[in-house]
């Protein structure tokens, strides 16, 4: 009896589970997430440390070279394919030159044409030291017009008393050398004079009126220049004189 009602219940099916569930999908799709984005942040950090090593590298090379260029030539060479008797600065494949000569120094940036915005430079300026970053060549001031008259002077207040002499000094605030110059100047005819001195030596001197006449002393190039107003005790002619422009 008891045999026959085990018979008649119904037989239960094995569980099945066998694929994933949404949970466990997106969790390991997590993990692989992170692990990937492990390996690419270690993969960037390994190459910019590679291109770092072959830029100063490249550039320690470099500046050997140059250096050696100068010993020979007694200067440094004018272009970077110029260097190493006409051989040129070697290289790594992926890095990239720009030369350039200032005052006498090279200049030599090196950027890295893999990664982009890694980059250092070397110059004779600082004695050869790589140092992070590029080098940009200085604005140069080739003139500078006098617009707060710098080097004006008018006729003096008691000139109609008294014999005088008044002078203004001027030189660059960058220690460039002035090569030339223009004067203008209105004063008594042969009696009040208009006077220049580059350096202590007097470069320009005459009486009368004339606009922006250009003096030439790049022979002797100064840093230095006084403009002077000599009177005597006759009314005055004009206004006085003055230098209004001058060129490095």
């Amino acid at each position: 009896m008891i045999l026959s009602k085990r018979l008649r219940q119904p037989l239960q099916k094995p569980s099945q589970n066998n694929g994933f569930t949404i949970v466990e999908l997106l969790v390991v799709i997590v993990v692989i997430a992170i692990l990937a984005a492990i390996s690419i942040v270690s993969y960037v950090g390994i190459t910019q440390k590679a291109a770092i090593s072959t830029l100063k590298f490249d550039l320690k090379n470099a500046s050997t070279q140059l250096e050696i260029d100068k010993t020979i030539n007694g200067n440094y060479p004018n272009t970077a394919e110029e260097a190493n008797n006409g051989k040129g600065l070697q290289k790594s494949v992926g890095t990239d030159f720009q030369y350039s000569i200032v005052g006498g120094n090279y200049y030599l940036n090196a950027t890295s044409l893999d990664i982009g915005n890694i980059a250092f430079y070397v110059s004779s300026e600082t004695g050869g030291v790589i140092t992070s970053g590029t080098w940009t060549a200085p604005v140069v001031i080739t003139e500078i017009t006098f617009a707060a008259q710098e080097l004006y002077v008018p006729y003096p207040a008691d000139h109609a008393f008294a014999n005088t002499l008044d002078c203004k000094e001027w030189s660059d605030t960058g220690g460039q050398t002035v090569k030339s110059f223009l004067v203008s100047h209105a004063t008594e005819g042969g009696y009040d004079w208009f006077s220049v001195y580059a350096d202590n030596i007097q470069v320009y001197n005459a009486s009368g009126a004339v606009t922006d006449v250009s003096i030439d002393i790049s022979s002797s190039p100064a840093t230095v220049l006084k403009a002077c107003l000599s009177t005597d005790l006759t009314v005055s002619g004009g206004y006085g004189g003055q230098v209004t422009k001058v060129f490095f």
